[in-house]
């Protein structure tokens, strides 16, 4: 059986992705929950050097993210992000996210040990910007996740430089 992932939007976002044919994808810091982003903070403030930090910081400040569900109705989602009660749900299967170029889905994994990372690699790094506090628990979200891929240390030395 294939799974769908579910997003409640506003009517005006909905007839703005409809036009521009895209979707939106934002930086996690805008988030409205201030602990959304702390397990990767501190997974930075973890790391063994200073370029090490630099170059999460870099890839951080260019990862942008979506917010989707795997609850197909939901009271509280509809109460959440009613929008003035102009909101609609919308609807994507899941094997065809992949058909998005470089967009990685995550399954939220909620916790209230948000500091619990400190090892270093991409699926780290992921799993940091996959965690969220129990509270949230009944949002049974995944994360739609597209980050800046750096192709060499030349290439992290440019965007260094140009913070």
């Amino acid at each position: 059986m294939e799974e769908y992932l579910y997003r409640y939007i506003s009517f005006d976002a909905f007839v703005g992705m409809i036009q521009s044919q895209s979707l939106t994808f934002v930086l996690p810091e805008l988030w409205d929950d201030p602990k959304e982003c702390a397990s990767f903070k501190h997974y930075v403030e973890k790391a063994d050097s200073a370029y090490v930090q630099a170059l999460l910081w870099s890839v951080y400040c260019k990862t942008f993210c979506q917010c989707w569900t795997k609850l197909s109705e939901s009271d509280a989602m509809w109460r959440i992000y009613s929008y003035n009660n102009r909101a609609i749900r919308i609807s994507i299967k899941r094997n065809n996210v992949i058909l998005l170029d470089d967009i990685q889905t995550v399954d939220v994994e909620y916790t209230d040990d948000l500091d619990c990372i400190y090892q270093s690699g991409l699926e780290y790094f992921l799993k940091a910007l996959s965690r969220k506090r129990t509270a949230f628990e009944h949002e049974k979200e995944v994360r739609l996740i597209n980050h800046y891929k750096l192709l060499s240390t030349d290439d992290f030395q440019r965007h260094i430089k140009a913070w």
